[in-house]
């Protein structure tokens, strides 16, 4: 209740948010990237995407999508929620490309979610249901852009929870202050600003998942 009835207080007595309704900002040129990134907990799921632009003195970064949903109160765990997290990232995604008004001649995509990306990475028939349906819409949807779209579209990243802009729909404690023009979630990380080859995203595949994820046996086994 105290929550509450601090954010609603917050939003009487705030100006609001404001938001730039343009995604292309003066100066840009050629065709942007996309960068896309997910986060979650127990209490929520983020993804967002933002637009990079080549523009002088250095790249600038616009958010263009972004999507929270509250996670249910039974039957969530934080690696359901984790790799729900990725669906919604992979699902933003295939939208924005979709819908947009510029080709884009690249998509990063990153997690701070190790596990995540061992999911991704394992073959599905070794994984509970929940977590195989998952991987496999994440697999095909990926699969699906690749030949749809001439642009490079990369395999999930690891990025450090503290360099998540997605961290921001996740977390408690954010005020309406904190999503202004010019924040973290508006404009993105500071890292958007460099070359891509300069952004801390680390390419590596994680072997390790954890042990509610897999089936206690393979399923080729158990149709035997």
């Amino acid at each position: 209740k105290r929550l509450w009835v601090r954010g609603l207080r917050e939003m009487e007595e705030d100006a609001g948010v404001t938001m730039s309704r343009c995604v292309r900002p003066e100066g840009a040129i050629g065709e942007p990237s996309l960068a896309g990134f997910r986060s979650a907990s127990t209490s929520a799921m983020c993804a967002v995407v933002y637009v990079v632009w080549d523009a002088a003195p250095q790249q600038e970064a616009r958010l263009i999508l972004g999507k929270v949903r509250v996670a249910p109160i039974h039957g969530t765990s934080v690696p359901r929620a984790e790799l729900q997290a990725m669906v919604m990232l992979v699902r933003i995604i295939t939208i924005v490309l979709r819908a947009a008004a510029f080709t884009c001649n690249r998509v990063s995509l990153a997690t701070d979610s190790a596990c995540c990306i061992a999911d991704i990475n394992r073959p599905g028939a070794t994984l509970h249901p929940s977590f195989a349906n998952r991987v496999a819409e994440i697999t095909h949807s990926l699969t699906e852009l690749r030949q749809e779209f001439e642009g490079e579209i990369e395999s999930f990243s690891h990025i450090e929870g503290k360099l998540n802009p997605a961290d921001v729909g996740t977390r408690p404690g954010i005020r309406l202050s904190s999503l202004g023009p010019g924040s973290k979630w508006q404009a993105g990380p500071e890292f958007l600003k460099m070359p891509r080859d300069r952004w801390p995203l680390k390419n590596r595949v994680y072997a390790k998942v954890p042990k509610e994820e897999v089936r206690r046996r393979p399923l080729s086994l158990m149709r035997t």
